[in-house]
C-alpha cells in the first residue's frame, strides 16, 4: 500500500515542465498543496514528479502515501504512520498523535495520494499536522478540494494537443514537439508496439487526442491500442470507449484499469442528486450557466432548490470545469466526462425526456433574444447567444431529425435571424433555414418569416438569385396570410440585396416602399430599410435626402438603446459627409468598434472601409491604403458589401495609389492582407492612440519609437503578439510550451506595464508596434 520515500516511476514522464515548476514555487509559499482535477487528468504522476524533484530539500525526505485502497476512514493515520516508518500498528496511541509527534521537529515532504474518498480524515489529519509540525509540507492529490484553512489549491489541466488548424503547417516532429499530448500517445505508442508517429497520421493522432480532451490517461489506453489497430481505426471505435480503453497493466490501480473505472471512482464519490445532474448534464454541447442547467435539468428527482447546492458539488468533485469570462460564470465538462454521464442518462432512462427539455429551453432562450433585441441590452444577448452556439445548434439539429418537429424547427431558426444576422453568422444561418423549408413546405406563418430572413442574408452575401426566389416567394405568402408587416420586411431585404449590387436607385425605392408600410414603419425593424436607403442615396451623392435616413438611425438608436442601429446611425453620418476628416474617422472607428462586439460581419466591414476613406481625406494615405488591404482580406472571408464596397474603393483607391506611388501603395495593402480580421480590426481602431501620429494626426516626434516599444521582456512580447492573435491564455500556453497559469501572469503583467485594461487593447498595442 505505502512505503517509505517515493516509488520509482516505471515510464517515462511527459510535458507538465511548467507545472512542476509553478507546484514547487506553490509549496514554497504553502505548506499546503492540494492537485485537483478530473480522474485520468494526471494528478498522481505530476505530484511524485514534484516530489521526486524537490526531496533533497527536505532533510528528512520525502514520504508517498497511496490512499486510493483505502475505504475507512480510520486507516488514513495508520497509512500515514507506516509511510514514515512508525511502529503504532501494535500500539495503543492515537495515530494522528504518533505523526504528528514524530513530525513535530522534523522536515519532510509528505504526499498524499488520492484523497477523493477519504477527504474528511484526510482534512483532518493535514490539519493537526499544519498546526503541530511547523517543517512539514503536504502535496496532496484529489478530485475534490480538502477544505483547510492555508490550503493552495492547483487544477491540473488536460495537456495541451493540436487544434484542427495546425494541420497542415506542422511536421510530425514539430507536432510532438509542441503539444505533450500528441508526444505522450508516440511514445506509450512506441513503447508496446513499434508505434511511430508520422507526417501523414498525426493530425488522426491529434484528432483521437482531442477527443479524449488531451487526458493522459485516455491517451495512454488508447495508444496501447497501437498494437493492433491504426489511429484511425481507434478513432472510428471510440465511441466503443469501454471496451477499447483497457490500461494492460495488471498491477495498475482499479480505478486507472479502464477510463469507465475513472469515471466510476468519481461518480461513486457523488451524492444522489449530483449523480441525477451529472448525467442530465450531460445532453449540453457547449458551455453553460446555471439558468440553464436549472431549467433543463431541475424538477423530477432534482427539486430547483438542491440545483446550485449540486452545481456546486460537481465543481468541487472536478466533474464540472468552471469558467468566469466578463463577470459571467459558466460550466462545461469534458467530453469524456458527459460520455460517461450519456450512459448514465440513458441507464436511468431519461435521455429523451432531457433532449425534450433541451430543445425546449433553448428554442425560448432564441424567442427571448428576438423579442429584446432592439434594447439596451444587445450587446448582452450578443454575448450570451454566441456563448450558447453549441447547444443552439444541437437543439436546430433536434428538430431536423425528430419526426413532427419541423415547424418547430423552422420557427427557432427565423427567430435566431439577429443571431445570424448581427453576430456574424450568416452563412450558417442560411444552412439552417435552407434545410428546414426543403423539408417543411406547408404555408404556414413561420415559413413565411424564415423565407424574409433566408432572402435577407443571401442579399447581404450578393447571391441575388436564392434572395429573389425566398423574397418572392415571402411576399406571395405574406400576402395569402394578410400580413402586411412580412410584406414590407421583405421590401427591405429586397432593398438590402439591390444595394449590394450597386443598383442604388432600386435600393431606394424598395426601402422607401417598405417605409411606407405603417406596420412596419412604426416597428424598430425598419431601421434596416432606413439603413439602405442613407447608404444609397449617400453612394448617389444626394446628401440631404441621406441625411433624413440618418437622422432617422440617430433618434431611434436613441429610442431603444441598440447598439445595432447606432452602429448604423454613426455609419451613416460618416457616408453622408456632414463632418471633417477627424470626426468622420471618430464616428467610423466607434462604429467599428460596436460591430466588432456584436460579430456583426457585414458591419464590420463597411466600418473598416470608412476608417480607411476618412484615413486618406485626411491625408494619410499610407495608413489607409494598410486598411484598405484589411478590407480586401475582409471582404474574401466573409464575402458581404461587394457591390457598395467596391464603389467606395474606386474613389479612395486612386486617389492614395497617386499620393504613395504604386510601389509604395501595393507594400501598404500587402501589409494589411496579412492582418487576421481580429488583428486587423484592432489596427484600425489604433488611430487615436497611434505613437506614430502627432497630435494634428501625422508625423512622429522623437521620442515616438520609444513609446511604441514600451517596457515588456521578450517573452512579454511574444505572448502580446499571440494574444494578437486571437489565440486563449491555453493555445498559448500550449505553442509555447508553458503552463497556462504562466501565460496568465504574462498577460497580467502585460496589462499593468502598459497602463491597459483588456486583451483588445494588447491587440491595440500589438498593432501600433508593427506599424511602428
Amino acid at each position: 500500500m505505502s512505503g517509505i520515500g517515493l516509488p520509482a516511476e516505471l515510464t517515462g514522464f511527459v510535458g507538465r515542465r511548467n507545472e512542476v515548476a509553478d507546484i514547487r514555487n506553490a509549496l514554497s509559499m504553502a505548506r499546503l498543496v492540494t492537485l485537483t482535477g478530473p480522474g485520468g487528468v494526471g494528478k498522481s504522476r505530476l505530484a511524485l514528479r514534484v516530489a521526486s524533484h524537490i526531496r533533497k530539500a527536505y532533510a528528512g525526505g520525502a514520504a508517498f502515501v497511496d490512499l486510493a485502497p483505502l475505504t475507512d476512514d480510520s486507516l488514513v493515520a495508520y497509512s500515514v504512520a507506516e509511510a514514515l516508518g512508525i511502529e503504532v500498528a501494535q500500539s495503543r496511541e492515537d495515530p494522528v498523535k504518533a505523526v504528528t509527534g514524530f513530525l513535530a521537529h522534523r522536515q519532510v515532504l509528505l504526499v498524499l495520494d488520492d484523497c477523493d474518498r477519504l477527504v474528511a480524515p484526510c482534512a483532518g489529519l493535514a490539519h493537526a499536522l499544519l498546526r503541530a509540525a511547523d517543517q512539514v509540507r503536504i502535496l496532496a492529490t484529489s478530485r475534490r478540494l480538502l477544505g483547510v484553512s492555508g490550503e493552495h489549491v492547483y487544477d491540473v489541466e488536460a495537456l495541451p494537443v493540436p487544434g484542427p488548424e495546425t494541420e497542415g503547417r506542422l511536421t510530425a516532429e514539430a507536432a510532438a514537439a509542441g503539444y505533450p499530448g500528441l508526444e505522450l500517445f508516440a511514445e506509450r505508442g512506441r513503447a508496446v508496439g513499434g508505434f511511430r508517429l508520422t507526417d501523414e497520421n498525426w493530425p488522426t493522432v491529434a484528432q483521437l487526442c482531442r477527443r479524449l480532451d488531451g487526458l493522459p490517461l485516455a491517451i495512454e489506453l488508447a495508444a496501447v491500442r497501437t498494437r493492433v489497430l491504426s489511429p484511425r481505426q481507434i478513432l472510428e471505435r471510440l465511441d466503443d470507449w469501454t471496451g477499447l480503453l483497457v490500461n494492460v497493466d495488471r498491477n495498475a490501480p482499479h480505478h486507472h484499469r479502464t477510463l469507465r473505472a475513472a469515471m466510476d471512482w468519481s461518480h461513486d464519490m457523488c451524492s444522489p442528486a449530483e449523480r441525477l445532474l451529472w448525467a442530465r448534464a450531460s445532453v449540453f454541447s457547449g458551455r453553460f450557466g446555471l439558468e440553464a442547467v436549472e431549467g433543463v435539468c431541475g424538477g423530477d428527482g432534482l427539486p430547483a432548490g438542491q440545483v446550485l447546492e449540486a452545481v456546486t458539488g460537481l465543481v468541487d468533485k472536478s466533474v464540472l470545469v468552471r469558467e468566469e469570462h466578463a463577470g459571467h460564470v459558466r460550466f462545461r465538462m469534458l467530453e469524456t466526462v458527459a460520455r460517461y454521464g450519456r450512459d448514465r442518462l440513458t441507464g436511468l432512462n431519461e435521455r429523451d425526456t432531457v433532449a425534450w427539455r433541451h430543445r425546449d429551453w433553448f428554442m425560448g432562450l432564441a424567442e427571448q433574444m428576438e423579442a429584446a433585441w432592439y434594447g439596451p441590452d444587445q450587446m448582452r444577448w450578443s454575448n450570451r447567444m454566441r456563448a450558447a452556439q453549441d447547444d443552439l445548434r444541437a437543439a436546430l439539429r433536434f428538430c431536423l431529425d425528430t419526426p413532427g418537429e419541423g415547424q418547430a424547427g423552422l420557427a427557432m431558426a427565423a427567430s435566431l435571424h439577429f443571431y445570424w444576422f448581427s453576430c456574424g453568422h450568416l452563412t450558417e444561418g442560411r444552412m439552417w433555414l435552407e434545410r428546414f423549408l426543403d423539408c417543411e413546405q406547408a404555408p404556414t406563418p413561420a415559413r413565411a418569416r424564415a423565407l424574409r430572413v433566408l432572402g435577407l442574408l443571401a442579399g447581404m452575401q450578393a447571391d441575388r438569385e436564392a434572395a429573389v426566389s425566398a423574397l418572392g416567394e415571402c411576399q406571395a405568402l405574406a400576402g395569402q396570410l394578410g400580413d402586411p408587416f412580412l410584406s414590407a420586411a421583405a421590401d427591405a431585404a429586397r432593398a438590402l440585396a439591390a444595394l449590394n449590387r450597386g443598383l442604388l436607385r432600386e435600393a431606394v425605392a424598395l426601402a422607401e416602399q417598405a417605409l411606407a408600410c405603417p406596420q412596419y414603419a412604426r416597428h424598430p425593424d425598419h431601421f434596416q430599410a432606413a439603413a439602405v436607403a442613407g447608404c444609397a442615396l449617400a453612394l448617389a451623392d444626394e446628401r440631404d435626402r441621406a441625411a433624413t435616413m440618418v437622422a432617422e438611425l440617430r433618434r431611434l438608436a436613441e429610442r431603444t438603446g441598440a447598439e445595432s442601429i447606432r452602429c448604423r446611425a454613426l455609419l451613416g453620418a460618416v457616408m453622408a459627409g456632414r463632418a471633417d476628416a477627424a470626426d468622420d474617422e471618430r464616428r467610423a472607428r466607434k462604429a467599428l468598434a460596436i460591430a466588432r462586439d456584436l460579430n456583426d460581419a457585414p458591419m464590420i466591414s463597411l466600418a473598416l472601409l470608412l476608417v480607411a476613406w476618412a484615413a486618406i481625406s485626411a491625408e494619410e494615405h499610407e495608413r489607409g491604403a494598410v486598411i484598405l488591404g484589411i478590407c480586401h482580406r475582409t471582404w474574401n472571408l466573409v464575402g458581404v458589401q461587394e457591390a457598395a464596397a467596391a464603389f467606395m474603393n474606386d474613389r479612395f483607391e486612386t486617389r492614395a495609389r497617386l499620393a504613395l506611388g504604386d510601389a509604395a501603395y501595393l507594400d501598404a495593402t500587402a501589409r494589411g492582407e496579412r492582418f487576421d480580421m481580429g488583428s486587423g480590426i484592432s489596427y484600425a481602431l489604433a488611430a487615436e492612440s497611434s505613437p506614430e501620429r502627432s497630435a494634428t494626426g501625422r508625423g512622429t516626434g522623437p521620442n515616438a519609437r520609444k513609446r511604441a516599444s514600451g517596457p515588456l521582456t521578450a517573452r512579454e512580447q511574444q505572448v502580446a503578439k499571440l494574444v494578437a492573435l486571437g489565440l486563449s491564455n491555453r493555445e498559448i500556453a500550449a505553442r509555447l510550451l508553458i503552463s497556462p497559469r504562466t501565460v496568465d501572469g504574462h498577460v497580467q503583467r502585460i496589462l499593468a506595464k502598459l497602463g491597459i485594461s483588456s486583451r483588445s487593447r494588447i491587440a491595440t498595442w500589438v498593432a501600433q508596434q508593427d506599424d511602428a
